[in-house]
């Protein structure tokens, strides 16, 4: 056998050998796939007491198991169970670095995780613009909660610049993949008025199916004719136009047309009006009587903000720059007693002697910004009654059916005053719009579609509320 035929039979077999080899590692590493696989199913079936019982410390276990191997879906897994403390201690730090090698290593699901947690600050310091980045990473893979995450926190401007069209075409995407969450928001949205005419089609179409997905705030709210309070809303926003004039004061700076205010010239109670704004600023979506008592504190003070004169919350502001008072911390003992928090005051006086505050609120529960308020206000005057300036008289039919009401009130003074309708569990049903009173007897008549039940009728003016019960028959 000569030389070069004794070479190429060596070649072909060693050609053979390694074809084998990489043959025999691929069926292995198939092996190993389809392996990672049932023990995933069997993690979820322990996780989840699918044909067993639950046993969260096994599930745990598995995934720990594949986690060391790098599996992205068992890293995630695992991180939610040391978020929630489910068959392991809690430690957010260690579910902090799971999510954080699965989500470099491409996974969406774990960019969302990663992402959540940098909106919420659990866990790790609060960062809305760490948490658009990961959301937007999930959104390039066609990932729902991504598309979610990242119209959200465009819709409010939360570590990213606020745009309703951007955010409207990160919704859209959501919506396509039927997340019921982008329904929800995009369903707002279209029947919102902020800076366009509102489209209660496409609204009623995107609220349909967030129902079908099983949004939980969307079921409420159309069971409570939740679309037909919007109208009602929209119909009366012209008469909010009073509150337009100050949006251009929700740039947070010291405005040059409101004079300095002094800690001691702010002690008192000063009662007003405040309107809430749209995300944008631009647009005046409520308003209602506000009360606001302040009290010298050493070179502060503490503000409490009164319903009813009762303290509906408390600020008290950690330091000063020119006339903006700011707050960052907030206790336990707080968060279990108020609904929200001021992070931020800016006050000014304006020429007609009235207290003009820039209110920047946190949602305690959502921990992050709420909707912009600002508040004029007028100064209570040492021995000036506080009494009630109107009451509820008489209501008629009593219980009434269809969809009108009169309600008679006695006013002691002229004045504005808001009407709503309320389940009693609190929802909003109907807004009924503002009302112009007379010195002495009114009476003006409602109109809500309302389904047969028991509601709360509520009515607000002055920095005074006041309510009673309506049947609806």
């Amino acid at each position: 056998m000569s030389r070069n035929k004794l070479k190429r039979i060596i070649y072909l077999c060693l050609g053979a050998m390694v074809s084998i080899a990489v043959h025999a590692q691929e069926l292995q590493e198939a092996d190993s796939v389809a392996n990672d696989s049932i023990l995933l199913q069997e993690a979820q079936m322990y996780r989840y007491g699918i044909n067993t019982d639950v046993n969260l410390v096994k599930a745990a276990g598995i995934y720990k198991q594949l986690a060391r191997k790098y599996n992205v879906e068992a890293m995630t897994c695992l991180g939610e169970m040391y978020m929630k403390g489910e068959g392991v201690a809690t430690n957010r730090r260690y579910a902090y670095n799971l999510y954080k090698r699965a989500a470099d290593s491409g996974y969406p699901e774990a960019m969302c995780r990663l992402a959540r947690m940098y909106q919420t600050g659990i866990g790790v310091k609060q960062n809305y613009e760490k948490a658009f980045y990961y959301y937007n990473e999930a959104s390039k893979a066609d990932y729902p909660e991504g598309h979610y995450g990242a119209g959200y926190l465009i819709y409010k401007g939360l570590g990213v610049k606020q745009d309703y069209e951007q955010a409207e075409r990160f919704l859209q995407r959501g919506s396509a993949l039927k997340h019921e969450g982008c329904d929800f928001l995009l369903g707002a949205y279209y029947a919102s008025d902020y800076g366009k005419e509102p489209d209660y089609e496409k609204a009623k179409q995107h609220y349909n199916k967030a129902v079908k997905g099983g949004h939980g705030w969307t079921i409420d709210m159309t069971k409570y004719n939740g679309l037909d309070s919007i109208k009602s809303r929209n119909s009366t926003r012209s008469k909010l136009a009073a509150g337009k004039k100050w949006k251009d004061k929700l740039k947070w700076t010291p405005d040059a047309e409101l004079a300095y205010v002094t800690i001691d010239s702010l002690c008192g109670t000063w009662s007003g009006k405040a309107y809430v704004y749209d995300w944008s600023g631009s647009t005046v979506t409520s308003e209602e009587p506000v009360k606001l008592r302040f009290e010298r504190e050493g070179d502060y003070f503490t503000m409490e903000w009164l319903r009813n004169d009762t303290v509906f919350l408390k600020f008290q502001p950690e330091s000063k720059d020119n006339d903006v008072w700011k707050s960052s911390h907030v206790n336990k003992e707080y968060m279990k007693t108020y609904p929200w928090a001021i992070s931020r005051l800016q006050v000014g006086m304006t020429k007609e002697n009235q207290l003009c505050a820039h209110i920047r609120r946190m949602s305690i529960k959502h921990r992050e910004p709420m909707r912009p308020v600002i508040a004029i206000l007028s100064k209570q005057l040492q021995g000036e009654s506080s009494g009630p300036l109107f009451r509820i008289v008489d209501m008629s039919p009593k219980p009434f059916r269809g969809s009108s009401l009169q309600v008679t009130l006695y006013a002691d003074v002229a004045m504005e005053v808001s009407v709503s309708l309320y389940s009693m569990t609190g929802v909003l049903v109907a807004s009924c719009g503002s009302h112009h009173l007379q010195q002495g007897s009114n009476v003006i008549s409602l109109n809500a579609a309302l389904r047969k039940g028991k509601y709360v009728l509520q009515v607000s003016g002055n920095g005074q509320t006041e309510s009673k019960s309506v049947i609806h028959l």
